[in-house]
């Protein structure tokens, strides 16, 4: 085939179709699961709010920790990752599946919102005021 064949252009062919995305798992748990989200943030901000020790550090650990179920040695990690099973526990409604999906959006939210420094609490302080 030369070069000069009319051939339409691949653009024109798919004019107004809109490409495939693959879903957004943090707009998917929003519209879905919102409530699930709430739980894992509320935990997270009240032990913040008890323990201005725990940084956003800290918090992405504790949700590293509880989808691995795989419980912390240091003590602050700890006590998020217990508040984490404890919230879990109130909510046999809530499949693991979606648990998980939940841990992993709140992590990815935390890796967006903070530099995770030692003592940073970027993420913390961007949700602190959506939640009671």
């Amino acid at each position: 085939m030369s070069k000069s064949s009319k051939r339409p252009k691949v653009s024109r062919m798919w004019k107004g179709v809109k490409a495939a995305e693959p879903p957004d798992p943090m707009k998917e748990m929003m519209r879905e699961h919102e409530d699930v989200l709430q739980n894992i943030e509320f935990t997270l901000v009240t032990a913040w709010r008890s323990r201005p020790a725990i940084d956003d550090r800290a918090a992405l650990d504790a949700l590293t920790a509880a989808l691995r179920r795989e419980e912390p040695a240091e003590e602050a990690r700890r006590l998020l990752f217990d508040q984490l099973r404890a919230v879990r526990e109130t909510r046999p409604d809530v499949s693991d599946e979606t648990w998980g999906k939940g841990l992993r959006v709140v992590a990815d939210s935390v890796r967006r919102r903070s530099d995770l420094r030692p003592g940073s609490t970027d993420y913390l302080d961007f949700v602190s005021p959506f939640l009671p």
